[in-house]
Protein backbone atom coordinates (compact mmCIF):
# COMPACT_ATOMS: atom_id res chain seq x y z
CA UNK A 1 0.00 0.00 0.00
CA UNK A 2 1.39 3.03 -0.60
CA UNK A 3 1.05 6.13 1.68
CA UNK A 4 -0.69 8.86 1.26
CA UNK A 5 1.18 12.52 -0.15
CA UNK A 6 -0.77 15.66 -0.15
CA UNK A 7 -0.65 17.39 -3.18
CA UNK A 8 -0.62 21.32 -3.28
CA UNK A 9 -2.56 22.34 -6.15
CA UNK A 10 -1.42 25.98 -6.15
CA UNK A 11 -4.52 27.36 -4.25
CA UNK A 12 -4.06 29.84 -1.66
CA UNK A 13 -4.94 30.12 1.68
CA UNK A 14 -4.71 32.96 4.39
CA UNK A 15 -3.69 32.42 7.61
CA UNK A 16 -3.78 35.35 10.40
CA UNK A 17 -0.79 35.66 13.07
CA UNK A 18 0.23 37.38 16.43
CA UNK A 19 2.30 40.16 15.58
CA UNK A 20 5.81 38.91 14.48
CA UNK A 21 7.97 40.57 16.79
CA UNK A 22 11.90 40.56 17.54
CA UNK A 23 13.45 37.59 15.93
CA UNK A 24 10.74 36.33 14.83
CA UNK A 25 9.87 39.50 12.87
CA UNK A 26 13.43 39.27 11.43
CA UNK A 27 13.52 35.24 10.60
CA UNK A 28 10.21 36.37 8.96
CA UNK A 29 11.67 38.97 6.48
CA UNK A 30 14.32 36.69 6.02
CA UNK A 31 11.87 33.70 5.05
CA UNK A 32 10.12 36.54 2.09
CA UNK A 33 13.91 37.84 0.59
CA UNK A 34 13.35 35.84 -2.70
CA UNK A 35 9.85 34.84 -2.32
CA UNK A 36 8.39 38.46 -2.93
CA UNK A 37 9.27 41.44 -5.40
CA UNK A 38 7.86 44.61 -3.54
CA UNK A 39 7.06 45.72 -0.24
CA UNK A 40 4.61 48.83 0.22
CA UNK A 41 4.34 51.38 3.01
CA UNK A 42 1.48 53.98 3.51
CA UNK A 43 2.68 57.31 4.15
CA UNK A 44 -0.74 59.08 5.88
CA UNK A 45 -0.98 61.99 5.75
CA UNK A 46 1.44 64.58 7.88
CA UNK A 47 5.04 63.24 8.24
CA UNK A 48 7.15 63.92 11.25
CA UNK A 49 11.01 63.55 11.75
CA UNK A 50 10.72 60.42 12.72
CA UNK A 51 8.77 59.12 10.24
CA UNK A 52 10.84 60.94 7.74
CA UNK A 53 14.02 59.14 9.25
CA UNK A 54 12.35 55.96 8.33
CA UNK A 55 11.25 56.89 4.64
CA UNK A 56 15.20 58.39 4.00
CA UNK A 57 16.55 55.11 5.10
CA UNK A 58 14.40 53.35 2.54
CA UNK A 59 14.75 55.56 -0.26
CA UNK A 60 17.44 53.66 -1.63
CA UNK A 61 14.84 51.04 -2.44
CA UNK A 62 12.07 52.87 -3.33
CA UNK A 63 10.99 52.47 -7.06
CA UNK A 64 7.26 53.66 -6.71
CA UNK A 65 4.80 56.35 -4.98
CA UNK A 66 5.22 59.77 -4.41
CA UNK A 67 8.56 61.39 -3.49
CA UNK A 68 10.30 60.75 -0.28
CA UNK A 69 9.46 64.60 0.95
CA UNK A 70 6.06 64.89 -0.56
CA UNK A 71 3.29 66.22 1.54
CA UNK A 72 0.22 63.82 0.96
CA UNK A 73 -3.48 65.05 1.49
CA UNK A 74 -4.94 62.50 4.64
CA UNK A 75 -7.98 61.33 1.83
CA UNK A 76 -5.32 60.68 -0.82
CA UNK A 77 -2.56 58.64 0.96
CA UNK A 78 -4.72 54.89 0.64
CA UNK A 79 -3.75 55.35 -3.05
CA UNK A 80 -0.20 56.81 -2.71
CA UNK A 81 1.79 54.39 -1.26
CA UNK A 82 6.05 54.17 -0.93
CA UNK A 83 6.43 50.49 -3.02
CA UNK A 84 10.17 49.47 -2.63
CA UNK A 85 12.05 46.89 -4.10
CA UNK A 86 12.06 44.12 -1.63
CA UNK A 87 16.01 42.22 -1.40
CA UNK A 88 17.70 40.72 1.38
CA UNK A 89 19.04 44.61 2.74
CA UNK A 90 15.73 46.25 2.55
CA UNK A 91 14.61 43.45 4.86
CA UNK A 92 17.60 44.23 7.03
CA UNK A 93 16.71 48.05 7.16
CA UNK A 94 12.78 46.87 7.71
CA UNK A 95 13.92 45.18 10.61
CA UNK A 96 17.06 47.91 12.34
CA UNK A 97 13.76 50.37 11.95
CA UNK A 98 11.02 48.60 13.57
CA UNK A 99 10.93 45.59 16.47
CA UNK A 100 7.82 44.53 15.19
CA UNK A 101 5.01 43.92 12.31
CA UNK A 102 2.64 46.52 14.30
CA UNK A 103 5.49 49.30 14.83
CA UNK A 104 4.99 50.06 11.30
CA UNK A 105 2.13 52.51 12.37
CA UNK A 106 2.04 56.46 11.99
CA UNK A 107 3.11 59.08 13.09
CA UNK A 108 6.19 57.79 14.27
CA UNK A 109 6.67 55.72 11.25
CA UNK A 110 5.11 55.13 7.57
CA UNK A 111 2.31 52.53 7.81
CA UNK A 112 1.18 49.53 7.28
CA UNK A 113 3.63 46.99 5.60
CA UNK A 114 2.54 44.76 3.26
CA UNK A 115 5.11 42.58 0.98
CA UNK A 116 3.49 41.57 -2.55
CA UNK A 117 4.11 38.63 -4.81
CA UNK A 118 3.85 39.84 -8.41
CA UNK A 119 0.08 41.48 -7.51
CA UNK A 120 -0.88 39.41 -4.82
CA UNK A 121 -0.13 40.32 -1.34
CA UNK A 122 1.76 37.76 0.52
CA UNK A 123 2.35 39.74 3.87
CA UNK A 124 -0.61 42.27 5.08
CA UNK A 125 -0.29 44.14 8.44
CA UNK A 126 -2.76 46.86 9.68
CA UNK A 127 -0.91 48.28 12.18
CA UNK A 128 -3.83 50.28 14.61
CA UNK A 129 -5.86 46.90 14.00
CA UNK A 130 -3.48 44.85 15.32
CA UNK A 131 -4.43 42.43 11.64
CA UNK A 132 -1.46 40.66 10.23
CA UNK A 133 -1.66 38.03 8.01
CA UNK A 134 0.00 35.95 5.50
CA UNK A 135 -1.53 34.08 1.99
CA UNK A 136 0.07 31.32 0.40
CA UNK A 137 0.00 27.92 -0.52
CA UNK A 138 -0.52 25.46 2.77
CA UNK A 139 3.13 23.98 1.26
CA UNK A 140 4.36 27.47 1.44
CA UNK A 141 3.15 27.70 4.93
CA UNK A 142 4.54 24.71 6.25
CA UNK A 143 8.18 25.96 4.79
CA UNK A 144 7.57 29.66 6.79
CA UNK A 145 6.35 27.36 10.19
CA UNK A 146 9.86 25.29 9.74
CA UNK A 147 11.88 28.39 9.02
CA UNK A 148 10.49 30.72 12.04
CA UNK A 149 9.00 27.95 14.32
CA UNK A 150 8.04 30.81 17.07
CA UNK A 151 5.52 31.98 14.17
CA UNK A 152 2.22 31.96 16.16
CA UNK A 153 -1.07 31.17 14.32
CA UNK A 154 -4.44 33.05 15.42
CA UNK A 155 -6.29 31.57 12.78
CA UNK A 156 -6.16 29.80 9.27
CA UNK A 157 -6.60 26.36 7.44
CA UNK A 158 -5.23 23.54 9.85
CA UNK A 159 -5.40 25.56 12.48
CA UNK A 160 -5.06 23.52 15.42
CA UNK A 161 -3.85 25.75 18.32
CA UNK A 162 -0.38 24.77 18.32
CA UNK A 163 1.46 27.46 16.79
Amino acid sequence: MRSRQRKDTGQTHTWYLDEPRGETYRQLLRFAVGRVERATLDPLGVINPQCMHAINKLLSHQIGGPAANAEIPEKESRRKRYIYRFDSDLAKKLSELAEGIFDWEWPDRPTDLVLLRGTDEWLTSVAHEQLCCVTMTKDEFALLCSAVPSLRVKSGPGYRGRR
